[in-house]
């Protein structure tokens, strides 16, 4: 099994050098982490109305939208994708 790490950094890289293909290799493997984050601001922010699948789903939506260049591994887009849920829930 590739250390996840640098299998994110690969993917990012592949995204950056226009490898399209390499966001649907770069998903599976954050997954389980973005819904980590997005569980905890749930207690936080409980008069919310969006779940924690929905709020991965919604970051993840925006930062597609606004692109994956600059990310330069695991920390970095899971600090992106943290901030993007943040944003969200205000």
């Amino acid at each position: 099994m590739p250390d996840p790490d640098n299998f994110v950094t690969a993917c990012l890289q592949d995204l950056a050098r226009g490898d399209q293909d390499a966001v649907h290799r770069l998903l599976p493997c954050i997954y389980e982490d973005l819904r980590a984050i997005a569980k905890r601001m749930q207690p936080r922010n409980r008069a919310h109305s969006l779940n924690a699948t929905a709020l991965v789903h919604e970051a993840y939506l925006r930062m597609a939208r606004e692109g994956f260049e600059g990310l330069t591994d695991r920390a970095h887009f899971l600090a992106v994708a943290s901030t993007a849920m943040r944003h969200i829930m205000v």
